[in-house]
């Protein structure tokens, strides 16, 4: 059987059945950025012969402006016994006053990795929050 992979907020869940374990887990983040440089919030590996269904939702403010931004990244992650690689991604969801700020969803060798870009100006709080659905 699959060793789950620890996770802060870990919820816990676990679907079984005969031919396919799938397992339910959660990460919430709270990062600043202070320049135009993107920031890693998540980075987390994919063991071998799974696939990940991932949602990312992020949302950014700046205290100083008031502006703001909201991010929804989702896709499916499949790692064979090779590197891991993003097998859909559904359509993305930007709602933002400032053009410059990003939230994306990446893989990175095996892991996949989350990561945020402020501007150049202002100090920006992030929270992010991930949930992955992992199938064996």
């Amino acid at each position: 059987m699959h060793e789950p992979t620890e996770c802060p907020n870990d919820s816990g869940h676990t679907i079984d059945s005969d031919e396919t374990t799938a397992e339910r887990r959660r990460e919430e983040i709270e990062t600043t950025t202070t320049d135009d440089t993107p920031t890693v919030v998540v980075s987390a590996e994919i063991p071998e012969n799974t696939e990940w269904y991932v949602t990312v939702t992020c949302g950014g403010f700046a205290p100083s402006t008031g502006d703001n931004a909201a991010y929804r990244r989702v896709a499916t992650i499949r790692r064979g016994t090779g590197s891991a690689e993003i097998s859909r991604i559904i359509s993305p969801v930007t709602v933002e006053t400032v053009n410059d700020w990003n939230a994306e969803l990446n893989v990175n060798g095996n892991n996949i990795e989350v990561t945020v870009t402020g501007d150049a100006v202002d100090t920006v709080n992030w929270k992010t929050r991930v949930e992955y659905t992992e199938a064996t």
